[in-house]
């Protein structure tokens, strides 16, 4: 009991390690690794191209660092409910300037 709860609050101090280390034990293996899988629609770029152009570890860390974008971005717009009252077709009347 004591050791999970250890090896939790590690994690929680170092939240970006297995990150790391995944993206640097990739850059080692030969033949070069196929692509990260990553979610829609970052599945769609060109990820070879990527790999070629900045490296194994580049590539990873550009498609994590988009993954954890989406993921925060995502996150923020469950934040905001629809406001289903008014018509959707209509803007805010502009106040008058002075």
């Amino acid at each position: 009991m004591r050791r999970r709860q250890d090896q939790a609050e590690w994690r929680a101090r170092n939240p970006d390690y297995f990150c790391g280390r995944r993206i640097q034990a990739r850059k080692v293996v030969d033949p070069p690794p196929a692509p990260l899988r990553l979610p829609s629609p970052l599945d769609q770029l060109p990820w070879d191209i990527a790999q070629s152009q900045f490296g194994v570890e580049g590539a990873d860390f550009i498609g994590v660092m988009g993954a954890l974008l989406q993921r925060t971005a995502q996150s923020q717009f469950a934040l905001y409910g629809i406001d289903s009252r008014t018509d959707p077709d209509t803007l805010l009347a502009l106040a008058a300037q002075s």
